[in-house]
């Protein structure tokens, strides 16, 4: 997995989030991830559900998804026993933070037009 991939390679956990968290968490100060993968399970057939993907710039498209799949059909799955892994991995507590945010972009009216 992504610690496994080596020294200084990091992985948090939010736990249950939204669509629109995962993507934030890559935007937010202090969080401010290079990239987050989101597993669903939603109101979909069972087939349509699996990971998406962000990174600052946004959601990852079908070209993206095919680059990935390719690059992964390189990786064999082991560890490098020279590197050791090394990397991190935690619990992120992201949702109360976004959850603020949230509402205070409601409170504040959000950039509301005239109504």
């Amino acid at each position: 997995g992504i610690v496994d991939a080596g020294p200084g390679c990091k992985a948090y956990d939010l736990g249950l989030a939204t669509t629109p968290a995962m993507f934030m968490s890559t935007i937010t100060p202090g969080f401010e991830y290079s990239g987050s993968i989101m597993l669903t399970a939603s109101h979909l057939p069972y087939d349509r559900n699996g990971m998406k993907f962000f990174t600052p710039e946004g959601g990852l498209g079908k070209a993206d998804i095919a680059e990935i799949l390719e690059m992964a059909e390189g990786i064999d799955g082991s560890v490098d026993e020279a590197s050791g892994g090394g990397g991190h991995k935690s619990a992120a507590s992201f949702m109360p933070t976004y959850a603020g945010f949230l509402r205070d972009q409601i409170v504040s009216g959000g950039g509301a037009g005239e109504m």
